[in-house]
């Protein structure tokens, strides 16, 4: 007997270590492109009758001013996204979610930070940063009177998730158009969506993801040209170092919301994203994690938010 205790003493560790977190439940927070759905990669579906409440905060900078053939689009600004997510486990496999924002747009904190980052640890300079004063909350897009600062509800959105097997979720979803489309909090259209996430666990250490999703997005109310058709897709690595931590690296790839005739704004929207979970208790999970926009992966991002950073807690019960 006691050595049957000692080697269950032994194995849990390595049993519990086997526990590998979630992806970063997170998207491409450009200002053209936040107003409309997008599904992100998520964790595993809740059993029946579980239940979720998370909290996150994001904050994302973007310095862009570029032209063509349509004109400019000129955007400096900060965006901070308070989102509160419900998730409830249904049965057969299957949980329902409701994700509300509130969303903050004006000068932020941020700048004065980027820039010491682009010019002290990356050297890559960023022209439109360099050349503004630190503060500014304009969008310029062709079409549209410049946005400035607002704050708001924003677009509130619910998704039902299944699982297929043991490692495949489908997710499909609609966005309302609860948020200011006048402010650019929200698109004034209501958005469809679907996703399909397959997990492959490697070891007990290392899992990859990967998702392809395609959004049916309303004409918008306010913005020009916004696409019919915004195909999606990620692709997620995820190593357990032990049995509390999760690192992740998750890259994510969309189109352009809007079609605006210029055509770096236009072209294939693009993050990488480095995360963290760290398990706090058997119920309760916390994320950290940052997304950059190509600064020094250029062959993998490029269009998105010049620096996005956000924390998350989630809660089962």
């Amino acid at each position: 007997m006691r050595n049957i205790c000692c080697l269950i003493y032994l194995v849990a560790p390595a049993v519990v270590a086997a526990q590998v977190g979630d992806p970063i439940e997170t998207r491409n927070f450009r200002f053209l492109s936040l107003p409309f759905f997008r599904i992100g990669p998520r964790g595993d579906v809740l059993s029946k009758g579980e239940q979720s409440w998370s909290y996150s905060l994001t904050i994302a900078n973007d310095a862009r001013d570029v032209t063509g053939s349509g004109g400019r689009v000129h955007e400096d600004a900060e965006v901070q996204q308070l989102l509160a997510r419900y998730r409830r486990g249904i049965g057969r496999d299957m949980d329902f979610t409701i994700d509300a924002p509130l969303v903050f747009r004006n000068g932020g904190i941020l700048d004065p930070i980027i820039s010491w980052w682009h010019h002290n640890i990356i050297h890559f300079p960023n022209a439109p940063r360099d050349a503004a004063p630190f503060g500014l909350s304009e969008i310029d897009v062709p079409g549209h009177a410049t946005y400035g600062s607002a704050a708001g509800i924003g677009d509130v959105s619910a998704s039902l998730s299944r699982r297929l097997g043991r490692s495949t979720v489908v997710t499909a979803g609609l966005k309302l158009p609860t948020g200011s489309a006048s402010h650019l909090i929200g698109s004034g259209a209501l958005d469809l969506g679907a996703a399909v996430q397959h997990t492959l666990r490697i070891n007990s250490r290392w899992h990859v993801l990967g998702q392809l999703g395609a959004i049916l997005q309303g004409r918008a109310t306010e913005l020009k040209g916004s696409r019919t058709w915004v195909a999606q897709h990620a692709f997620s690595v995820m190593y357990a170092r032990n049995n509390l931590d999760t690192y992740v690296i998750q890259w994510q790839v969309e189109a352009s919301a809007t079609v605006t005739g210029v055509e770096s704004s236009d072209a294939q929207h693009r993050v990488v994203t480095f995360g963290l979970n760290r398990a706090l208790s058997p119920h309760r999970q916390l994320q950290l994690f940052f997304t950059e926009n190509g600064d020094f992966i250029r062959s993998l991002a490029k269009v998105g938010p010049d620096f996005t950073i956000g924390a998350r807690i989630t809660t089962r019960f």
